[in-house]
């Protein structure tokens, strides 16, 4: 017969593990929290906020991405998805190290917005301007960063996912088209510069990635 064990014992458990600085003791918690009979989403943000008051970021960032999870089922949520997916972003911009994580939740916002459309993932009228404007411009940063770094298959990455943003906002005026087209432009440029890197030529699918973005770069 399986223990039933409440959230409350969990949660006193993780705080313990967090005052240790025992981050995989806690990152363990989360995980059981979930499967708690009076367990609530509400929960993972609480942790959340708690790693993040604690400078325990990959315990803030196990908890907010439990917390993804719970959304792809279409569940009524308390929190915004878009701004559970902000906030990851936030934590991981706060130590090096961190691209391919942020590079996987821009697309993970990318890929949501397409789902289930922008207006219902990043909000409507000027909030919803807002968070796409916010979207894009720390991918544009990101980008701009790793290709100073030479890190340069992340920055074209970063600047595909740029221009992709950049290309979301209603009523797109010309400084935003601009952006599009220098995202998409950098992004072929940082492609090049990790062939040259990489002292190997592009492959047939890199060459034909790279038309594409300088094709679209053409139409805006």
């Amino acid at each position: 017969m399986r223990t039933y064990v409440e959230i409350s014992f969990v949660l006193t458990q993780f705080k313990i593990y967090l005052q240790k600085n025992d981050h995989q003791g806690a990152i363990n918690q989360i995980e059981a929290m979930t499967t708690c009979l009076d367990f609530q989403p509400d929960f993972l943000s609480l942790s959340a906020h708690e790693a993040v008051t604690c400078h325990a970021l990959p315990v803030a960032v196990a908890s907010l991405s439990s917390l993804l999870n719970f959304y792809a089922s279409g569940k009524s949520m308390p929190t915004a998805e878009v701004t559970v997916v902000r906030t990851l972003l936030t934590v991981l911009s706060q130590e090096p190290g961190n691209e391919q994580q942020v590079i996987k939740f821009l697309k993970h916002a990318h890929t949501r917005a397409s789902e289930i459309g922008p207006d219902c993932f990043f909000g409507k009228e000027e909030v919803g301007r807002r968070e796409r404007n916010w979207f894009a411009v720390t991918s544009w940063n990101f980008g701009t960063k790793s290709g100073q770094d030479k890190n340069y298959e992340s920055s074209a990455v970063f600047l595909k996912l740029a221009s992709d943003f950049y290309a979301l906002i209603e009523g797109s005026d010309n400084e935003n088209n601009v952006m599009v087209c220098k995202s998409l432009v950098l992004s072929v440029s940082s492609m090049i510069a990790s062939e040259f890197e990489r002292k190997t030529s592009m492959s047939e699918t890199e060459v034909k990635q790279a038309l594409y973005l300088l094709d679209r770069a053409g139409e805006v």
